[in-house]
């Protein structure tokens, strides 16, 4: 990918998840491991979109089925996000581990879009 391609299909999402998520606690007193939690699957979220560029990638173009893998592991971290989210153990290792599976759903498609092929 080009540098301009990477700064519009994967940085310029990253950081606008982050400042969304910053201004969502604007007027609101929220504790940092709820938006530590809302984070993680707001990443979830993008990182689904970002399979999109990957798709794109030379690397997705040699390795059949790489799209549909990316997109089942963004969908099962998205739902161990959820599963955290849900459940009542808000401890500090739980809401990092959301933020871990974020990072990992948006940080998969991002490798796999940047590496020029096998």
């Amino acid at each position: 990918m080009r540098a301009d391609s990477i700064l519009s299909a994967i940085i310029v999402p990253i950081l606008a998840t982050i400042v969304m998520g910053l201004m969502r606690t604007i007027g609101r007193d929220l504790h940092w491991g709820v938006l530590a939690e809302e984070l993680g699957w707001d990443f979830c979220v993008l990182g689904l979109g970002l399979v999109g560029a990957a798709a794109t990638s030379p690397l997705a173009r040699e390795v059949p089925g790489l799209t549909a893998m990316l997109t089942l592991t963004n969908v099962l971290l998205g739902i161990v996000v959820l599963h955290l989210r849900a459940s009542r153990w808000h401890q500090n290792i739980v809401r990092l581990t959301c933020v871990v599976c974020g990072v990992l759903a948006v940080g998969l498609p991002c490798v796999v879009a940047l590496v020029k092929g096998v």
